[in-house]
């Protein structure tokens, strides 16, 4: 039998193959990051409508004309995730137990109420001068989380707007968890004198 039999004889086969490989890379590639329709339905209170914890690979913060970068490290040799901290062109160790706060603050952070699109003031939001900026990059798609200026209530809330994408969001915030989020990222860096831990010493 010849190639070009065999192949015209297959050829549903060959697409069918091709369709389901293509289907698999983009559901792999593309749609890796998306939001399931469970995880909008668990998550429908939090700022973050998806979080995959093993899958973040990068904070960035800007606070008070100030920027600093989480980055995830190579995992050491307990397995163990190790993160790195730039503060302006300073590179330092970032303290785990600091980081695995914030990002667990972030990953349950609700928000009090929704604002409607137009119903305040742009003026009044504050988001074009924000107290502080958080980007949350994981599998290469990045969500920001910003906080602006004070809401009428609660009292001491605040207006935040989540961008993901070309999707936008206005919601209002508390007090405390503003406030929790707003701490200067120098608490992030890494306080031991000595970078090793007991098991590590020889």
């Amino acid at each position: 039998m010849s190639l070009a039999t065999t192949v015209k004889r297959h050829a549903t086969t060959l697409v069918l193959s091709g369709l389901a490989i293509v289907g698999s890379v983009y559901v792999f590639v593309v749609d890796r990051g998306s939001v399931t329709t469970h995880e909008a339905e668990q998550r429908k209170k939090n700022l973050f409508g998806s979080w995959r914890a093993d899958e973040i690979s990068e904070l960035t913060i800007e606070r008070a004309g100030k920027s600093a970068k989480v980055s995830r490290g190579a995992a050491d040799a307990l397995g163990q995730t190790v993160w790195d901290l730039s503060l302006g062109k300073d590179r330092f160790s970032a303290e785990e137990q600091q980081v695995d706060q914030l990002l667990g603050t972030l990953e349950f952070a609700t928000y009090e109420r929704v604002v409607a699109p137009g119903s305040v003031e742009p003026a009044a939001l504050g988001l074009d001068t924000p107290r502080l900026r958080i980007s949350v990059t994981a599998s290469g798609r990045t969500t920001v989380l910003t906080l602006g200026g004070n809401a009428s209530t609660p009292p001491g809330a605040v207006f935040a707007e989540v961008t993901n994408g070309s999707d936008k969001a206005l919601y209002v915030v508390t007090k405390e968890l503003a406030e929790v989020l707003d701490a200067d990222p120098e608490q992030l860096r890494a306080r031991r004198l000595v970078p090793y831990s007991a098991a590590d010493v020889a």
